[in-house]
Parts: C-alpha cells; structure tokens; sequence
C-alpha cells in the first residue's frame, strides 16, 4: 500500500477548489445544462472536477478517478479517487448556501480518507481511517442522543426522482414523521453527513441506489465520529445500494419504522 501525507493532500485540495472558484467568479455564465428529469449540472461543477483530476492525475498518474461529471477513467488500479465537484448544485445555482465539493480515495474498495470543503462556510470536514475525523482540525463526534423524539433525520427527495421513488419516499416520511422531532430535506448528502459527524442531526436517508459519488467521503467522516452506516435494510452496502446513516444510537429503530 502506498503512503500518503493526508494532511498535506487536504492542503493542496483545497487550494486547487479555491482557485477554481475564483476561475469561476471571474466568468458570465453559469452555463446550465439538463442532467437526469430536472437535475442540472453547471460550468463550476465541470470545471472544478477538471481541475481536481489534473491534480490528482499529475500526483497520481496510475490512480482511477471517477467524478459525478466525466465518469470514470478506467485506470486498472486498487486506487480510486472518487469525485464530486459540486454536491448541491440545485443550491448553488440557487443561492442557497448548502453545497460543497467532496473527494474520497479508496483502496480496494475500502475508503481511507474522505474530504469535504463547505464552500459557503469556508469550513473543511477531513476523515482518515483509523485517525479519526475532523471539522478545521478539531475532532468530530455524534450525537449521544437515542430517543427519537429528540432526533433530526434528513431525506433525500431530489430532482432526478421519477415517480416511484417520489412514492417511496413519501411513504418513508409520512412513517417516520410521528416519531421525530423533525425531517428536513436540502439535498446535499455532503453536508448531511457532516452535520451527523458534528452531533447536529442523527441520521440520513437515501433510497436511491448509487455508487454514492457524494456519499464516499462523509460515509467516512460519520463512521470515523463514531457513527453506523448500511442500506435500508440494515445490511451492509454493496458498491451500489441506498444508503442509512446514523449516529449509532437510533440506527435499529429508525429500521424498524421505515421496513414495517
């Protein structure tokens, strides 16, 4: 296995999002384009994971990468850098300040460090495995919370839902609803997964299948804070599944409702 100074890999990260945000400030258009029904993608989210591959290509020529936006290189190695340039793009291009750029290697197929820059807030979420993980260098932990009563869980409910999958997790809410003290949907899996880390919210949802492009590195984080994480069944995830994180501590309940 390789070595890598993680901690310098944060710096540089950060500093080639930065500048590519700046890059961005400086041009006319957002340039929105149509993705799956009414999900979009923009100039920034292509831009930004094209310059994250150079970086990663230029340090790491014989890694795989694989982004929300170009896909996946197709390099034959244990590594892959997995990438998603924007995580809430519907939020940028809104205004709405819930959207981040998320990065994760992972070692045959196991992930070893995760980031997430929280672009409005300037704040960065780190993870390594076995180190722990943290928010501006500080150390993360969930929350101690097991009453569901006092208990915040997010969904997902996104643009990209066909009508079944709307169903689904309408049926999911209205089954929980009664049981929490609240259910909030904003569509930024990196930050709810920060907000489990940093003891905030107790548990996520996503009942969408997915390689989890924006999932990878706050799966890390939340597991590294002492957080739980399978699909919706309770089983371990696939590399393609949907997706329950939780503080640990309601993880078997919140199971218990959503599969009754």
């Amino acid at each position: 296995m390789e070595q890598f100074d993680f901690l310098d890999l944060k710096s540089k990260f950060i500093t080639v999002i930065k500048d590519a945000l700046k890059d961005i400030d400086n041009t006319e258009s957002l340039d929105i384009k149509k993705k799956e029904l009414n999900d979009i993608a923009t100039f920034a989210d292509e831009y930004i994971e094209k310059k994250l591959r150079e970086f990663i290509h230029s340090s790491f020529p014989l890694h795989r990468i694989i982004g929300e936006e170009e896909g996946d290189n197709n390099v034959d190695s244990p590594y892959e850098w997995i990438i998603d340039p924007i995580d809430g793009t519907v939020n940028y291009v809104s205004k709405i300040p819930f959207f981040s750029s998320t990065i994760a290697l992972r070692y045959n197929k196991d992930t070893i460090f995760g980031l997430i820059y929280d672009i409005p807030n300037n704040d960065i979420y780190y993870a390594i495995k076995g180190k722990g993980s943290f928010k501006n260098d500080i150390p993360l932990k969930v929350s101690d919370k097991s009453d569901l009563s006092e208990s915040i869980v997010t969904i997902c409910l996104t643009s990209s839902y066909d009508e079944i999958l709307t169903k689904e997790v309408l049926d999911i809410i209205k089954k929980l609803q009664p049981h929490l003290r609240g259910i909030r949907i904003i569509v930024s899996t990196a930050y709810e997964l920060t907000w489990i880390a940093s003891g905030l919210t107790e548990g996520m949802i996503n009942i969408k299948p997915s390689l989890g492009v924006s999932s990878k590195a706050g799966i890390l984080i939340v597991t590294e804070a002492n957080g739980k994480v399978s699909n919706i069944k309770g089983n371990k995830r696939d590399n393609i599944d949907t997706l329950l994180v939780t503080n640990g501590l309601i993880h078997d309940k919140i199971l218990k409702i959503i599969n009754s």
